[in-house]
């Protein structure tokens, strides 16, 4: 019986010899959030896409006026590059609208009216009313990571009009708006 206790003893030493020295391990969890980025430049045309965001960053923007006058009011102009960059994993599309050139003349407006065209989007202004495209400029589907889109925007005036428009100082605006899917 002697020696069934020691044994039982010599058993429970040993398996508390190996309870006790098992190795010690620590860890941790590196996470993130990333958040999302979506922004639109225009930028002089010919300008290289960027392909990241760093980039993007440094392009610089170009939001200048463009003036219509006698020598490029009768063709199409190549005004501005519009460059896109988003992040968004379920994609996102790119609307443009346009307000045609009005001229307040004190007792009522006078307006020019022109085609602006960017990817594939087109608007035709309507004097005093805000046109929107009924195409959107960029889909771009599904993303797997950034994501940068650029195509040119060009202007065509209403030749006529502009010929037989009064004295005046004409202005419009085109908007160019970015939505996450």
């Amino acid at each position: 019986m002697k020696k069934n206790i020691i044994a039982t003893l010599l058993v429970l030493a040993i398996s508390s010899i190996a309870i006790f020295a098992a190795n010690a391990t620590g860890q941790f969890d590196v996470v993130t959030s990333v958040g999302g980025i979506h922004e639109i430049k225009l930028v002089t045309v010919g300008t290289t896409v960027p392909t990241n965001k760093g980039g993007f960053d440094g392009l610089s923007a170009d939001n200048s006026d463009f003036t219509v006058d006698d020598t490029n009011y009768s063709s199409v102009q190549t005004v501005r590059q519009l460059i896109s960059m988003s992040n968004n994993r379920n994609g996102y599309y790119m609307t443009l609208s346009a307000t045609a050139m009005g001229a307040d003349l004190g007792t009522e407006f006078a307006y020019i009216n022109y085609e602006v065209v960017a990817g594939g989007a087109t608007v035709t202004t309507n004097d005093a009313t805000e046109v929107d495209s009924v195409t959107n400029i960029y889909d771009s589907g599904t993303l797997n990571g950034m994501d940068f889109y650029s195509t040119n925007v060009t202007v065509e005036v209403n030749a006529e009009e502009y010929e037989n428009a009064v004295t005046g100082s004409y202005s419009g605006t085109i908007t160019f708006n970015l939505f996450a899917n």
